[in-house]
C-alpha cells in the first residue's frame, strides 16, 4: 500500500462519515415532500370538476404551484449536497497526485 493510499483512504471515510447524516436527512425531506406533493396532486385532480363550479380552480393552481417550487427546492438541495460529496471525494483523490 503506497503512502498516499494511507492518507486518501481515510480522507474518504471521514467524508463520508460527514456527509452521510446531511445527505440521508436531506434525501428523506425531499421523498416526504415528494408523496405530499402527489397525494395532494391527486387529490386536486379528483376535486377538478368541484373547485370549477365553485371558481376556486385559481387557488387551487396557485396552492398546486408553491406546492411544486417547494419541492424543486428540496430536489435541488438534495443535488446540491451530494455535489458537494462528490467533489469533495474527487478532491481528496486528486491530492495524491
Amino acid at each position: 500500500m503506497s503512502a498516499a493510499n494511507l492518507i486518501i483512504v481515510p480522507a474518504n471515510v471521514l467524508l463520508t462519515q460527514f456527509f452521510r447524516k446531511r445527505m440521508s436527512r436531506k434525501n428523506h425531506k425531499y421523498r416526504v415532500e415528494n408523496e405530499i406533493v402527489s397525494a395532494k396532486f391527486s387529490n386536486m385532480l379528483g376535486m377538478l370538476p368541484v373547485t370549477k363550479a365553485h371558481g376556486l380552480e385559481d387557488e387551487e393552481i396557485a396552492q398546486c404551484d408553491r406546492n411544486i417550487r417547494r419541492l424543486t427546492a428540496r430536489g435541488l438541495a438534495v443535488d446540491r449536497t451530494n455535489s458537494y460529496f462528490g467533489s469533495a471525494l474527487r478532491a481528496a483523490a486528486n491530492r495524491r497526485s
